[in-house]
């Protein structure tokens, strides 16, 4: 399954710096970016469109229900925003 922004990258449309902005800063990873992706993951875990997106050795990876975005990356890039308002 796409996310969402990547579907829409692949049709030509979309932003592709926010896309590759969340996944660099979960490739490389600072202070800055996990504490933001720590609050921002405070509010997706109370979440009612929390879904599981898969299961890799004994972690479970989320997606949003709203946009399809894997959960990690979304929550880490700067110019992204929650669809629903949470952050």
């Amino acid at each position: 399954m796409v996310c969402k922004p990547c579907e829409a990258l692949k049709k030509g449309k979309g932003n592709i710096t926010n896309i590759l902005n969340g996944w660099g800063n979960l490739a490389f990873p600072s202070k800055e970016i996990e504490e933001l992706a720590k609050n921002r993951l405070k509010e997706c875990v109370k979440c009612e469109y929390l879904k599981p997106l898969v299961k890799v050795n004994s972690i479970q990876y989320y997606k949003c229900g709203q946009c399809s975005c894997p959960i990690d990356p979304l929550v880490r890039s700067t110019s992204e925003k929650c669809k629903i308002g949470k952050w």
